[in-house]
C-alpha cells in the first residue's frame, strides 16, 4: 500500500471478496440440509423400514461402508470448519471494538479539516460581490491557507474498513475517497486564482466544491453514533435534513 488510490483500490477488492465468501458460509448450511436428508432417509430410515431385520439393516451399512466413513469425515469437517469460522468471526468483532475506539477522534479531526477547507472556499466565493455565477472570480492572494489532511484519520479508517461488516467499510471508503477529490480541488486553488493563470475559476465552480463539502460532512455525520457504539451502522441515502444539518454545522447557510 503505497497511495491513497491504491489503498482504496484494494479495499475495495477486499469487501467485493469478503462479502461474497460471507455470503456462500451463510446459504452453504441451507445447500447442504436437503443433501443430509436424503442421506438419512436412504442410510438409515428406509433400511430399518423396509429390511425389518437386524442383520440385514447391518448388511446394508458394510456394502456402504466407505461412503458412510467419507460421508462421517466430511460432517466434522463442516463443523470444525464453521467452528472455526465462529471462532474467527468473534475475534474479527473484538478487534472492530478496538478499531472503533480511536474512530470519534479520526470524526473530529475530519470535521475540523472540513471547517478549514469551508472558511477557505468562502474566502473565494466573495472575492466577487456579483451575482453571476458564472463570472470568472478576480485573481488574489488567498488569506486563509490550504487545509491539510490530518495524519492520523488513515490507519483508523484502514483498520475499521478491514474489520467493520461490508456496508460500514464501503460508506467510510467513500468518505475517504470524497476526502481525496476535495483536497486535490482546494489544493490547486491558490495557483489557479494567481494572476498568471489561464484556469477560469467561477462561483458555481466554488459552490460544487462547497456541496461536496457538505456531502461529505453529512457522510461523516452518519458514523458518529457507530462509532462510538450507540447503535448499529445502517447504509442509507443522504436526505435534504443531513445536507441542511451538514451545511448549518460547516456555517455554510450563514454564509451565502
Amino acid at each position: 500500500i503505497r497511495n491513497d488510490s491504491g489503498f482504496l483500490l484494494d479495499t475495495n477488492v477486499n469487501l467485493y471478496g469478503q462479502l461474497m465468501i460471507d455470503k456462500i458460509i451463510k446459504i452453504a448450511p441451507y445447500m447442504l440440509i436437503p443433501l443430509l436428508a436424503a442421506y438419512l432417509f436412504a442410510m438409515i430410515f428406509y433400511p430399518l423400514w423396509s429390511e425389518r431385520n437386524w442383520d440385514d439393516v447391518q448388511a446394508v451399512w458394510d456394502r456402504w461402508q466407505s461412503l458412510n466413513v467419507g460421508i462421517l469425515a466430511f460432517i466434522a469437517s463442516v463443523i470444525a470448519f464453521y467452528t472455526s469460522h465462529y471462532r474467527m468471526d468473534k475475534q474479527r468483532e473484538r478487534d472492530f471494538v478496538a478499531a472503533r475506539a480511536f474512530l470519534p477522534d479520526a470524526l473530529s479531526s475530519l470535521c475540523g479539516y472540513l471547517d478549514s477547507c469551508t472558511k477557505l472556499l468562502l474566502e473565494v466565493y466573495n472575492l466577487n460581490p456579483t451575482n453571476n455565477l458564472f463570472e470568472r472570480i478576480t485573481p488574489s492572494v488567498l488569506k486563509n491557507p490550504v487545509p491539510s489532511l490530518p495524519s492520523d484519520y488513515k490507519e483508523v479508517f484502514g483498520k475499521c474498513i478491514s474489520l467493520a461488516e461490508p456496508n460500514l467499510g464501503d460508506h467510510l471508503a467513500k468518505i475517504l475517497k470524497d476526502l481525496q477529490i476535495n483536497q486535490s480541488r482546494i489544493s490547486s486553488l491558490p495557483a489557479e486564482l494567481a494572476e498568471s493563470s489561464h484556469t477560469i475559476v467561477s462561483r458555481l465552480n466554488i459552490l460544487d466544491y462547497l456541496h461536496n463539502l457538505g456531502e461529505i460532512q453529512a457522510s461523516i455525520n452518519l458514523v458518529f453514533n457507530a462509532a462510538r457504539g450507540e447503535e448499529l451502522f445502517t447504509t442509507q441515502k443522504l436526505s435534504k435534513d443531513d445536507f441542511v444539518t451538514a451545511y448549518r454545522g460547516l456555517k455554510i447557510i450563514q454564509e451565502l
